[in-house]
């Protein structure tokens, strides 16, 4: 044998060593494979038994609104039949000031906003301008006014006051 040649037993087992490698490494690749659909397989599983659960929590509260609305709707036919309105519930800190010295209180934006999105609520159940007024005690031509803007408030601009300032000016003038 000469230097740098390999002996021919070693030249016939690379090419079979080689195959052999390349086997043992699919193999592997399929065991990995076959484990994680294995896993696949079993995450779906999870997840059709945790989806039917869902659907049978969403039919029985399906169920439960569906008797919710039952009995509502037969206690507005109770109050239609026996003439019966709800009360409407007022917060105090939004009701509408009256008498002296009440020129400015609760009347910012603010509070006149939340005054409508109440008002606003209270039509759409249902309740008549009229008895939203008596149970504000105001007109009803406010509530009107609301419903008119969609019950959104406008900001004022700050003309009014610049007009009433014009206005007290002209009359302190003194003439002699």
């Amino acid at each position: 044998m000469g230097k740098g040649r390999l002996p021919m037993r070693d030249i016939v087992d690379l090419p079979f060593n080689a195959l052999s490698y390349r086997v043992k490494v699919l193999e592997d690749r399929i065991a990995t494979q076959a484990n994680q659909i294995t896993a696949m397989a079993h995450q779906s599983l999870q997840d059709r038994i945790n989806i039917r659960a869902f659907e049978e929590k969403l039919q029985e509260r399906e169920k439960y609104f569906k008797t919710l609305s039952e009995k509502l709707a037969c206690k507005q036919a109770k109050a239609v039949i026996q003439e019966v309105t709800p009360d409407l519930i007022i917060p105090k800190h939004l009701k509408k000031a009256c008498g002296v010295g009440s020129g400015k209180m609760n009347k910012s934006y603010e509070v006149i906003k939340k005054r409508y999105a109440l008002w606003k609520l209270q039509y759409e159940s249902g309740f008549s301008m009229v008895q939203i007024a008596r149970a504000w005690k105001c007109d009803h031509g406010s509530i009107a006014h609301a419903k008119r803007n969609n019950f959104i408030p406008k900001k004022s601009s700050g003309r009014i006051k610049n007009r009433f300032l014009s206005i007290n000016k002209t009359k302190r003038i003194k003439i002699k």
